[in-house]
């Protein structure tokens, strides 16, 4: 059975992209335009893995993740954020409001490609909680010399 991925994206062209390079690799592809239909999707397909958009019409990236975290029937499912928002506060804020990664746009393919097959093959809960918090004190760090 392949799995199946979930993009939540409005730009046309960019799921279109996304689409052609992950049907390749032999993934399952759904997609949604808005953060509304994207939640709604999520029930529907209950997929293996979200790539999600930050900049979204109805309802923003950050609450699409967030409410994806709070629904523990969802929780687990790995979210990774790819978007123009290129800031260390803006990855910061996609880690802490629970992405599992953060690629900014432009993103080499080969590079997300190795994080969907990284993320779909280390399902262990304790092991991306490790990472996530080691992932936020770096940002954390960052952030600070940046702002001196």
């Amino acid at each position: 059975m392949n799995n199946k991925i979930l993009i939540i994206e409005d730009d046309e062209d960019m799921i279109h992209i996304l689409k052609s390079i992950l049907e390749l690799e032999g993934y399952e592809i759904s997609y949604a335009e808005d953060g509304e239909k994207g939640l709604l999707m999520v029930e529907e397909i209950i997929p293996d893995l979200i790539i999600l958009d930050l900049i979204l019409p109805k309802v923003d990236g950050n609450e699409v993740c967030r409410r994806i975290r709070k629904n523990t029937e969802f929780s687990g499912i790995p979210i990774i954020m790819l978007t123009a928002k290129g800031t260390t506060r803006d990855e910061l804020e996609g880690i802490v409001d629970g992405a599992d990664d953060y690629i900014t746009k432009p993103f080499n393919p080969l590079d997300l490609i190795e994080t969907i097959k990284y993320l779909l093959t280390t399902k262990e809960a304790i092991d991306m909680e490790e990472r996530k918090r080691k992932k936020i004190n770096r940002l954390q760090t960052r952030l600070l010399f940046e702002n001196e």
